[in-house]
């Protein structure tokens, strides 16, 4: 009995070791697939398919021993997290691309007739599925053009990070409908590496009258790549104006992979022709701060690179939470609301010192850029706290505008937390 005893005792923890060496084998393979293909999405998606389907070998009881030649787990088992051959293949699918897991998913609409995996990230009752999801597009078929693309139309929750990072059915309705509705000439010059560059310039000028659009546009002297495009921009301008304010960011999100192709210098140069059009009048607007600071998160050069964690407490940011309070804040206050009140409620949990901080008089570009990418280096689990406390100041008078709408949307984008629609 002893001999037995000690005998699986052994085997267990031999097990522990193999399965350990197995894992890590595994994720070692697929790191030389992604190598050797140049093909990412490829493996990450046939592991998807594996994952989605299972393997198991149920059939025969030799189902453990050829494990180590299977894509996946072959026989099920007890404690899978400490004896499972392979990694979970989400954790597989990561490690390969942060975020493919995610895209991987809310593509299986395209194979999938139920629907099933588009449930899974929503957690509506029944009794919402219908008459909402039709009221969060419903707008689309409004007379106005300038109001059918709107994503507000409803009241948002107030917790807008339980929001963040979920596909649902309503949110890709509103998607696909959006696409449809933009002309197929303007949407396909976004996904071109000219288009997205005059659709940069026309973002900034297509509200102005057409003789001082032409004098902004005077100011950009550069080469014949970022000159402005008279034959672009006849394309681009007319559709913004009928499509209004809320196709401005999903149009900059659709440009946004053909912008990325520019090599660094290129995209150094385009960041100096818009500051010359946003200087112009010597004046920020919000949308323009929310434009110039999403593009500058996008296009630096460490944009890819993963962001390491060096704050987690609010105290160490108090100075950065007080520069972004203070300006959302100033965008949320309207009239009969007090922007200092705001301020003091959006602060209020995040401060524990005697002394509060005040509300800031001006908000300026680099103030708000150096704070958001401080705060990005917050823990994950400390993030959410500062969506919400943005959303409350937006809602203060029970709704909220294009520009605000914006203004969340970059801030979730700053922090690396994608947001959808939020009526979706």
């Amino acid at each position: 009995m002893a001999l037995l005893v000690i005998g699986y005792v052994g085997v267990f923890f031999g097990r522990l070791i193999q399965s350990a060496v197995s894992r890590q084998r595994e994720m070692l393979a697929d790191a030389s697939s992604v190598q050797f293909t140049r093909n990412p999405e490829g493996i990450a998606g046939a592991l998807f398919k594996i994952g989605l389907k299972g393997g198991y070998l149920d059939t025969t009881s030799h189902a453990s021993d050829m494990n180590h030649m299977c894509f996946g787990e072959s026989a099920r088992m007890k404690f899978a997290a400490l004896l499972a051959s392979h990694p979970p293949v989400q954790e597989r699918i990561e490690a390969i691309q942060p975020g493919m897991f995610a895209r991987l998913r809310s593509r299986l609409r395209d194979s999938e007739p139920g629907s099933a995996l588009r449930s899974m990230g929503s957690h509506q009752t029944s009794e919402t599925s219908a008459d909402t999801a039709h009221g969060a597009v419903s707008g689309f078929s409004a007379a106005s053009p300038r109001a059918s693309t709107s994503p507000l139309n409803t009241r948002p929750s107030a917790d807008i990070s339980t929001t963040v990072g979920t596909v649902n059915k309503r949110s890709e309705d509103y998607a696909v409908d959006l696409l449809n509705r933009l002309p197929s000439t303007f949407r396909n010059l976004l996904y071109t590496r000219a288009g997205a560059i005059q659709l940069c310039y026309a973002l900034l000028i297509y509200q102005l009258p057409e003789s001082s659009q032409q004098k902004r546009l005077a100011l950009v002297t550069t080469n014949a790549l970022f000159a402005p495009n008279a034959d672009l921009l006849n394309k681009l301008l007319p559709a913004l104006t009928s499509l209004g304010e809320a196709v401005r960011f999903p149009a900059l999100e659709l440009a946004m992979p053909a912008l990325r192709k520019l090599d660094p210098d290129e995209r150094n140069q385009l960041m100096s022709c818009t500051e010359v059009l946003i200087r112009a009048d010597n004046r920020l607007s919000l949308y323009e701060l929310a434009m110039h600071t999403f593009l500058r998160r996008h296009l630096a050069g460490d944009s890819a690179r993963p962001v390491p964690v060096r704050h987690r407490s609010y105290r160490t940011v108090t100075d950065q939470l007080q520069v972004l309070f203070s300006l959302m804040a100033r965008a949320g206050a309207r009239q009969g609301i007090d922007s200092q009140g705001l301020f003091t409620e959006a602060m209020a949990g995040f401060t524990d010192g005697p002394k509060e901080p005040e509300l800031l008089e001006t908000v300026s570009i680099k103030h708000l850029r150096d704070a958001l990418l401080v705060l990005n280096t917050l823990s994950p689990l400390l993030k959410p706290a500062i969506l919400d406390a943005c959303g409350h100041c937006v809602l203060a008078d029970g709704e909220i505008k294009t520009t605000e709408y914006e203004l969340i949307r970059l801030v979730a984008d700053q922090l690396d937390c994608p947001m959808p629609p939020l009526a979706a």
